[in-house]
């Protein structure tokens, strides 16, 4: 079995540009001989939204943008991150919260790309996204961010990152 970018067998750079397994079957440093039918789930995921073209690394931005249709720079997007950096990065917590987030998030969007069912997923998290914004608006930030950890939570569990 091979491995992605989350073990000790993933080697930054090479022919990839991100990065290659270096415990792929029939490897030796030649990117043809690689057998990618061995390879994680998460390096197949990186390897077809390589192919697909897609570039993105935010669920909640991609929920956004390319599922809404709206700018980067909408009004739940420019809230949520108004959110994360005047109240989560304040406290420890929070700062490692975010950074887990950041780690995470592009495996994430890469297995929702490939999913058969991204749009109900997306949708799932637009509609996360609003009832976010609807408790920071109303002053519960605390709400917000368990909403968030449950959100971020149930996909990690759903796609294994």
């Amino acid at each position: 079995m091979g491995c992605c970018g989350e073990c000790s067998s993933f080697i930054e750079g090479g022919f990839l540009h991100d990065g290659y397994c270096a415990t792929l079957t029939d490897w030796k440093g030649d990117p043809k001989k690689v057998n990618y039918s061995n390879s994680c789930d998460h390096f197949t995921a990186r390897i077809t939204a390589k192919k697909s073209g897609f570039k993105g690394g935010c669920f909640l931005t991609s929920a956004c943008t390319e599922y809404m249709g709206k700018p980067d720079d909408c009004e739940e997007l420019t809230k949520l991150r108004a959110f994360r950096d005047s109240y989560m990065k304040q406290s420890e917590s929070g700062k490692k919260l975010v950074e887990e987030y950041y780690r995470i998030a592009p495996l994430i969007v890469e297995k929702i790309n490939i999913s058969e069912d991204k749009n109900k997923i997306y949708e799932d998290i637009y509609q996360t996204i609003l009832k976010c914004i609807v408790a920071i608006d109303g002053g519960n930030n605390s709400k917000a961010q368990e909403m968030y950890i449950q959100m971020v939570n149930k996909y990690r569990e759903r796609f294994s990152v």
